[in-house]
């Protein structure tokens, strides 16, 4: 009996390698461990394995969820690796046919939800019609109804911009976020994108990370929103450096976080900023 064929998408080498060590342990093939979206559905869509294990946060302009949709279409099983809620995951990414592993896992769970996965996907190929990714159902009687209560409710929720350029940290941040209950419109990795957002959404708060891809870092994406609108931005960095700082500084933030944050500690800077923000607009 031939082994069964997994494919690993994972950009971090050290959990790529150790998800192969188990998945060979256990019997299974490795058909390879790629690091992108790109490559991921290059290398699905030719080789063809029974299943592949999709980091959510992939490095790179495509994460898990978008790189999982051609997969999908093609009949191949998903099951996503992250280190968040579950749940919240499968929400975005909008398919009921994709399981979710969420990190750390033990080796029991592991197994059993990749054995769930790969029987599904063999069940499924024996059917006459082809497989195709399930959008979840619309209830159609209700729909403009539903859509005029979702966009109230978006309407009344308070707007956060996320501008951080590591892709993991940024959908952690996001999730968190629509956790307290605000509404986020994306996440940015580029300061002369971040200009561009703020200029188009007018949010009511910006997380900026100082440290940011491409010519423009957070502190001068902040001076250049700052010159046509009145956003409260709060800086969230790593460094320490006390250069950095004091130039993050000059542009009188309304908050500094240091990474990392606990929740309690992200939910009060960003309630204190937004107030405080309302109030002197009144």
């Amino acid at each position: 009996m031939s082994k069964k064929k997994i494919l690993i998408v994972e950009d971090e080498l050290i959990t790529a390698t150790d998800i192969k060590f188990r998945l060979e342990d256990m019997g299974y093939e490795i058909i390879g461990i790629v690091s992108d979206g790109e490559k991921a559905i290059e290398t699905a869509l030719n080789k063809k394995p029974n299943l592949v294990l999709m980091d959510v946060g992939l490095k790179g302009d495509m994460n898990g969820i978008e790189a999982s949709q051609k997969i999908l279409e093609d009949g191949i099983n998903v099951i996503y690796l992250t280190g968040h809620d579950g749940q919240k995951i499968l929400e975005e990414s909008n398919f009921t046919n994709v399981d979710v592993i969420k990190k750390p896992f033990d080796d029991n769970e592991f197994k059993n939800a990749i054995e769930e996965s790969i029987g599904k996907s063999e069940a499924a190929n024996k059917e006459t019609i082809p497989k195709q990714p399930q959008k979840k159902p619309i209830k159609k009687p209700n729909q403009q109804k539903e859509n005029k209560t979702a966009e109230v409710s978006k309407e009344n929720k308070d707007t956060i911009l996320v501008v951080e350029d590591e892709m993991i940290t940024a959908l952690d941040i996001k999730l968190r976020l629509e956790d307290f209950g605000y509404n986020v419109p994306g996440t940015i990795a580029y300061g002369e994108e971040a200009v561009k957002k703020a200029d188009e959404v007018n949010p009511d708060l910006i997380l900026m990370d100082i440290m940011l891809k491409g010519e423009m870092n957070g502190i001068e994406a902040t001076q250049e929103i700052q010159k046509t609108k009145d956003i409260p931005i709060i800086f969230l960095t790593a460094n320490t450096n006390k250069e950095i700082i004091e130039n993050a500084l000059k542009t009188t933030p309304s908050g500094y976080i240091s990474k990392p944050f606990n929740d309690r500690e992200l939910k009060y800077i960003i309630k204190i900023a937004i107030k405080k923000s309302k109030d002197s607009k009144n």
